[in-house]
């Protein structure tokens, strides 16, 4: 039951001794559990502990730890780390990485996630998707994994340009109010998951098929995550009461947008050629 269930505190069930009929299978029993209570230092599934075999794990200071749903859902920026892992960073589940050592076949493979986001005891939202897994010959993954890790550091560097260009149309420079700005991401990985299904699906096709070079892959990856964010962009920039918001402000943060986005530290994240013209850009 732990498997689905986890064990932060000991369940301790308080047997009665009477006859009756089980509400759970609906059998006759001289002993029913009518209630239970807790108790602390439960099941732990941190590394020393027992391990989860359908939980990812990530390292932090030299132990390994299982990951939980976080607020907006298990999306694809999670795709790497459920469907491959990351050696020294990340491991796939224990099911997965036994799967990876099957004779896998050719035909499409679905993973599928599941989990409560979970603030301390209180379960805040639970969370289920469907992801694809690509097959990929066993010489080809080292290479796969470097091209998979590129266009979603990329995805991330391009989410957080957007959240900063929100805040700066929204306030200005004096002021540094933390808001939850959750939102903005959610909307950009929903918005672009899709696309970045269909250009894994494409890199593992150039690798099965001995084509060695993802650059033209990269750059569409690149125009549509710009595209993406100045869309979004425009649909938050504008979003508050009009005696707030501030035009000059919106511009300037939008054109920064853009030149982050498609600047030189991006274009190096995914392993493209910088041209000296937007190198130039980047430094003004």
């Amino acid at each position: 039951m732990s498997v689905y269930w986890s064990y932060p505190r000991r369940i301790l069930l308080r047997k009665d001794v009477e006859n009756g009929i089980c509400d759970v299978c609906n059998r006759s029993s001289s002993v029913l559990v009518r209630s239970y209570h807790t108790k602390t230092y439960g099941l732990s599934y941190s590394e020393g502990g027992w391990i989860h075999p359908l939980s990812p794990y990530y390292k932090s200071k030299e132990s390994w730890f299982p990951y939980h749903p976080q607020p907006g859902g298990i999306l694809y920026h999670y795709w790497q780390t459920i469907a491959l892992g990351k050696e020294q960073e990340d491991q796939a589940a224990l099911v997965i990485r036994r799967f990876l050592n099957r004779k896998i076949p050719g035909e499409q493979t679905s993973i599928l996630t599941f989990g409560y986001d979970m603030d301390n005891m209180k379960a805040r939202c639970w969370y289920e998707s469907e992801i694809p897994f690509f097959n990929i010959p066993s010489d080809k993954i080292e290479k796969f994994e470097e091209q998979v890790s590129q266009i979603l550091n990329a995805s991330t560097e391009v989410k957080k340009n957007l959240r900063q260009a929100v805040r700066n149309a929204w306030l200005n420079k004096k002021n540094d109010s933390k808001g939850d700005l959750t939102f903005l991401d959610v909307s950009f990985l929903k918005d672009t998951e899709n696309s970045f299904y269909d250009l894994i699906r494409n890199v593992q096709e150039n690798l099965i098929s001995g084509v060695a070079d993802f650059a033209a892959l990269k750059e569409t990856w690149l125009k549509l995550l710009n595209e993406s964010a100045c869309k979004l962009f425009d649909q938050y920039a504008d979003s508050g009461s009009f005696e707030f918001e501030n035009i000059e402000r919106i511009v300037e943060a939008k054109k920064n947008l853009k030149i982050s986005n498609l600047g030189s530290k991006t274009r190096i994240i995914l392993g493209l050629i910088v041209s000296e013209k937007t190198s130039k850009r980047n430094k003004k």
